[in-house]
């Protein structure tokens, strides 16, 4: 074979390149090492952009972003570490996909996410998830850390490094925004585990002229669970808890933190 390091195959599959990316392909067929390693990688980024839990490492050239697709996310990332804070101002809604395809992707990719649910699940009281978050922020830094050396010049790497160089989210902006796709993303959990592990003290999600984000159950195990603030003074709809306690969020009439009111589940 023409390739017989693995950078090399890494290089490839992160080329744009359709040539190089089914001759990376054509390797991993014959390398169980290989494949294995190439699956850590990508396999959740996969089945995510195709919405297909079945995918395998095979579709890879399906699910292949663009050059622009990943110069766009890294733009929004790095201004998700300057402001602290993650914004859909004026997203489309294959933008808004693109991007929780692609955060979901890199957690699911390096967290363990239904073992992070599962045991803030079986929490008596909320003082305890903290030392879940800790516990598991830690352990995507490890494993994004150790991704941004597997192939340094390629476009998961550069992914991984602005993800990991966000010290704190503690605001999401959904204005203008078309959300309606990425609303159904296969990754829209794992995006909201990004924002549980990147929280430092409190989290406002502000919302006008925008459709509802339809929280997952995920919502009620933040450490500190967001405030909602928004345009009008519709009531927003939030998904159950599926925690054995009841914890408590508010929401705002926007610039009016006098007008607030209660949800609990």
């Amino acid at each position: 074979m023409e390739i017989i390091e693995e950078v090399e195959l890494f290089e490839h599959l992160e080329s744009f390149d359709d040539s190089k990316i089914l001759k990376a392909l054509e390797i991993i067929k014959e390398n169980e090492e290989f494949k294995k390693s190439v699956e850590k990688r990508y396999l959740h980024f996969i089945r995510i952009r195709l919405d297909n839990p079945k995918a395998t490492i095979f579709d890879y050239l399906k699910a292949a972003p663009t050059k622009d697709e990943i110069d766009f996310a890294i733009d929004k990332l790095q201004e998700a570490y300057d402001q602290k804070a993650i914004s859909f101002e004026n997203f489309s809604d294959l933008e808004s996909k693109l991007l929780v395809d692609i955060i979901g992707a890199i957690v699911r990719d390096n967290v363990k996410l239904l073992q992070f649910i599962s045991k803030v699940k079986r929490t008596t009281e909320a003082y305890y998830i903290a030392d879940f978050v800790e516990e598991f922020r830690d352990k995507f830094e490890e494993a994004i850390g150790d991704q941004i050396f597997i192939c340094t010049k390629g476009w998961y790497s550069k992914l991984c490094v602005k993800i990991y160089n966000i010290s704190e989210i503690n605001k999401v902006i959904f204005k203008n925004t078309d959300f309606s796709k990425a609303n159904l993303s296969a990754g829209f959990e794992a995006f909201t585990l990004l924002l549980i592990l990147k929280q430092n003290g409190d989290t406002k999600i502000e919302i006008s002229q925008s459709e509802f984000p339809e929280f997952t159950k995920l919502f009620w195990m933040f450490i500190n669970i967001p405030r909602i603030y928004l345009e009008d003074d519709s009531r927003p709809t939030l998904p159950d808890s599926i925690l054995l306690y009841q914890r408590v969020t508010a929401y705002y009439l926007r610039n009016d933190e006098a007008d607030f009111y209660y949800i609990e589940k």
